[in-house]
C-alpha cells in the first residue's frame, strides 16, 4: 500500500518537522473531529476529548511507527482518549454546563506547540499559574473538571484561561 499524504506528513511530524504539523492537522482533524463527533452528543464533551487527543498525539508522536498508516493509529489514539473520558465520567456525577459559557479550543493546544518549541523551552517564559494549569491540563492530563477544584473555580473559566495562556503563547511566539 502506498503512503497517503496524511502518513507522509505524520512521519515527518513525528521525525521532529514542525511545519507539517498544520498540514496534518487541516486533513486529519476534519476526520477526527467526525469520529468524535458521531459517538458524543454532548458538543462540550466532544471538544474536551478532541482536544486530548490532539495533546496526546503530540505527546507521543514519537511512538507512531511509519511503516504502518497514521490514520489508524490516530483513531486507535482517538478511541483511547475517549474510553479514558468515559471512565473518568463515570466516576463523577455529570455537571451541567450551558455550551454557550464554553470557548471552542480544539485543537489550540497542538496550534501552540507547532511551531516545534519544546516544554522545557516553554515552561521557563510562563507565569507560575499560567506553568501550572498548562501542566496539570497536559502533561498531568488532569481533567477541567479537576482543575478547577484545585482552582476553587468553574470548569468554564478554567477553559476559557487555558485557552488564552494557549492564545498568549501563540502571538508572542513564545
Amino acid at each position: 500500500m502506498e503512503p497517503t499524504e496524511i502518513d507522509e506528513l505524520f512521519r515527518r511530524y513525528a521525525a521532529g518537522e514542525a511545519e507539517a504539523f498544520s498540514r496534518l492537522y487541516d486533513l486529519a482533524s476534519p476526520k477526527v473531529w467526525g469520529f468524535i463527533a458521531k459517538r458524543i452528543s454532548n458538543e462540550a464533551f466532544a471538544e474536551e476529548i478532541f482536544q486530548e487527543v490532539w495533546a496526546r498525539i503530540h505527546r507521543t508522536r514519537e511512538l507512531y511507527d511509519p511503516i504502518y498508516p497514521a490514520l489508524p493509529w490516530i483513531f486507535t489514539l482517538t478511541r483511547s482518549v475517549w474510553a479514558d473520558a468515559l471512565r473518568r465520567q463515570r466516576s463523577r456525577p455529570e455537571v451541567p454546563v450551558e455550551s454557550e459559557e464554553l470557548e471552542r479550543i480544539a485543537g489550540a493546544e497542538s496550534e501552540a506547540v507547532q511551531d516545534g518549541v519544546s516544554w522545557s523551552e516553554l515552561a521557563p517564559k510562563l507565569v507560575p499559574g499560567d506553568r501550572e494549569m498548562l501542566e496539570d491540563r497536559y502533561l498531568k492530563e488532569w481533567s477541567f473538571e479537576a482543575i478547577a477544584k484545585k482552582l476553587n473555580s468553574s470548569e468554564a473559566s478554567v477553559r476559557q484561561r487555558i485557552s488564552r495562556i494557549l492564545r498568549k503563547i501563540r502571538s508572542q511566539g513564545i
